[in-house]
């Protein structure tokens, strides 16, 4: 028995030291790095923001250090200052200023950008000048290095007030209730202002102070070891980082660590779903950039034209965006087609009730509306050439082919153009429209470089000779462009037998009523999303009864998305979360209306639609006539290049949430009347 005894003893004497030395040879093989959620909270990517600049940074140094890199979200800046002082994280970032005060908490590393910063106010406030801020608010964001700045302000202007933004903001909602007009003054670095801008032009600077703001990486105050080599790293890199910036040479790229993709925000190139980024060509540039190990950013310009300006100033690397190749965009001498991929027809696209177009010489007196600049273009003004007396309407390079082919359908338009594979995942929404004709020269798409970045162009050019046509990239072509892949149209209602609505009544019965919601709602719901079908899986990756998206499910811990049980627990819980966004001033079916818009689309795109309801005069805390109405505008390109989370398929948000509506008031009448029978 003694001798069992010391053998267990010594057993695990041996695992504790076997323990120990994994950690203490592993402990430095973790960087733990945090920074705020705001700064990744799913936002429509449109350019290089600060913090993925610094993150990117972070993240190739450990890569040179061969560490594995963890990364926290903070809530706040108060929760990210919190979880360094607590020892959780090795590094924070998150454009974090260095300030006199916060070098008694903290390490700072050598700076790692410059910036101004600047009083902002609506463009519709006439004036500029100290002079307007005299008994007037200033609004700053809690617990950033600004304070100092109006502290000092304030002597001068001793009226001024300064007033805590709400701890749920970030500083793009700062500024954007400055430029909505419902906070008059904010403070904010020139770099954040410059990046709203990019979308939004409701602000204006009235004041920059003249010192200049340096940001840095902040450690613990014990880490000198770990500072002094972020720093050795950070004076090797950093200068040949910042001028790898401004090119677009594979070398570049290559040095700084990612790529710079200059694409449009639209259902097909690239758009946020489900707080997710989507669309066929982020997927493709995203698995390039996987491919050469490099981060991908993507930018998205104002219009068409601007892509290739941008190319031009060395603000992006390549355009991927279902660029046609057309002879005119062949012999542009700044620039260089790729080699082709995927294969599609031009086609005419009318009203039913049009004449069918059997040859060219048919297409003499029509008038046609497409975007100016397009291939679309091009073609109609090479049949005019050949002696073809089509009428071209010429539409501002803004508007997207899905934009101008919903306003053929309402009849703003007899005649336009779109892509075979376009039309073919639109038709289904017009279901009055109809292809008339095909043009007979068969096209293709490409990517487009600067002319002269020839090892940039043989990268992409490999890329795409093994990629086109294999599995990923035909399994991808038919995700996003496979007729009615987005569209869950509902159908009849008598899915009832006898009292049952599904087999798995129990089970939605018991995660309803933990978290308060109407068992009938829920398995509405479920239907909607996946016809009670357990091992449903959807062309966005939604997976199981809920089509809980795989990101989605591992945060609610989920990991087993096709067991029924797991499955309806993790979506009832993740409907609960959306619905606690919403303050107590919302009713409560409109709580549940947003929560469920929320669950189709994404949160960020109710954000936007609420704010443009209001906006528009509309009640943001309403959902039919008011918050749904606003939905409606958010996939015109008028409303969405100004809204936060981007372009969205209003139609398909707006129906979700009123099908599931209906099915509940069925399954809960039906319901009763079963139950009045019985009694």
């Amino acid at each position: 028995m003694l001798h069992k005894f010391r053998i267990i003893i010594i057993f695990l004497i041996l695992v504790f030291l076997l323990s120990f030395t994994i950690n203490l040879h592993g402990q430095h093989k973790l960087l733990r790095i945090a920074t705020t959620r705001n700064s990744r909270n799913g936002t429509l990517q449109r350019n290089v923001s600060p913090a993925m600049r610094e993150q990117f940074l972070l993240e190739r140094f450990a890569a040179e250090k061969k560490m594995r890199v963890s990364i926290q979200l903070a809530s706040n800046l108060k929760e990210l200052f919190k979880l360094l002082k607590d020892g959780k994280v090795d590094v924070i970032f998150d454009n974090l200023t260095i300030t006199e005060q916060r070098k008694k908490d903290m390490l700072f590393s050598i700076p790692v950008a410059e910036t101004k910063v600047s009083i902002v106010t609506s463009i519709k406030n006439h004036g500029s000048g100290l002079s307007m801020l005299i008994n007037k608010n200033v609004f700053v964001i809690e617990n950033s290095s600004h304070m100092k700045n109006l502290f000092a302000l304030r002597k001068k202007l001793k009226k001024m007030r300064i007033v805590r933004a709400p701890s749920l903001w970030d500083i793009e909602e700062l500024l954007y209730m400055t430029g909505t007009g419902k906070v008059k003054f904010a403070i904010a670095d020139d770099n954040f202002i410059m990046a709203y801008k990019q979308y939004r032009s409701d602000i204006k600077v009235i004041y920059t102070f003249p010192q200049k703001e340096h940001s840095a990486f902040a450690l613990r105050k014990s880490s000198h070891q770990l500072l002094t080599s972020i720093n050795k790293f950070l004076r090797k890199k950093l200068p040949a980082y910042a001028d790898n910036l401004r090119k677009n040479d594979w070398q570049s790229i290559r040095k700084r660590g990612f790529i710079r993709v200059l694409t449009r925000n639209n259902p097909y190139c690239y758009f946020v779903h489900r707080g997710h980024l989507m669309g066929f060509e982020y997927e493709l540039v995203k698995r390039f950039a996987k491919k050469h190990k490099l981060k991908l950013v993507m930018i998205v310009p104002p219009s068409w034209e601007d892509m290739f300006d941008y190319l031009k100033q060395g603000k992006g690397d390549l355009i991927a965006t279902m660029l046609t190749i057309t002879d005119k965009r062949k012999k542009q001498p700044e620039f260089k087609l790729s080699r082709p991929y995927a294969r599609i027809s031009e086609q005419i696209i009318a009203d039913r009730t049009c004449s069918p177009i059997k040859s060219l010489r048919d297409l003499t007196g029509k008038s046609i509306a497409v975007r100016a600049g397009s291939s679309y273009y091009h073609s109609l003004k090479k049949l005019q050439n050949a002696g073809i007396a089509v009428k071209i309407i010429s539409l501002p390079d803004t508007m997207e082919t899905y934009e101008i082919l919903r306003q053929t359908a309402l009849k703003k338009y007899n005649y336009t153009m779109a892509d075979s594979n376009i039309f073919k995942a639109e038709h289904h929404r017009y279901p009055n429209l109809r292809s008339v004709f095909s043009l007979p020269q068969t096209r293709s798409y490409a990517w487009v470089t600067k002319n002269g970045n020839k090892l940039l162009s043989e990268k992409i050019n490999h890329f795409l000779k093994d990629e086109y046509k294999s599995a990923f990239f035909n399994i991808t072509f038919r995700k996003y462009f496979s007729s009615g892949s987005s569209s869950k149209k509902i159908s009849s209602l008598k899915t009832m037998r006898d009292s049952k609505i599904s087999k798995f009544d129990p089970l939605i019965q018991k995660h309803a009523n933990y978290y308060s919601f109407p068992w009938n709602l829920i398995a509405a719901q479920i239907y909607q999303e996946s016809r009670f079908k357990p091992n449903a899986k959807a062309w966005d990756g939604g997976m199981g009864l809920m089509q809980l998206m795989p990101l989605t499910a591992r945060e609610l811990g989920c990991y087993q998305p096709f067991d029924p049980d797991e499955n309806i627990k993790a979506g009832v819980k993740y409907m609960h979360r959306l619905r606690r966004r919403f303050k107590n001033n919302v009713s409560y079916n409109d709580k549940i209306c947003f929560a469920l818009a929320s669950y189709n689309g994404g949160y960020g795109h109710v954000l936007d639609a609420r704010k443009l309801a209001a906006e528009e005069g509309l009640d943001p805390n309403l959902w039919g006539g008011n918050v749904a109405k606003a939905f409606e505008k958010l996939s015109h390109k008028k409303y969405s290049k100004r809204a936060r989370y981007g372009s969205c398929r209003s139609d398909i948000i707006i129906n979700y949430v009123n099908n599931i509506f209906i099915r509940y008031f069925h399954y809960t009448q039906k319901t009763k009347k079963i139950q009045r029978t019985r009694q």
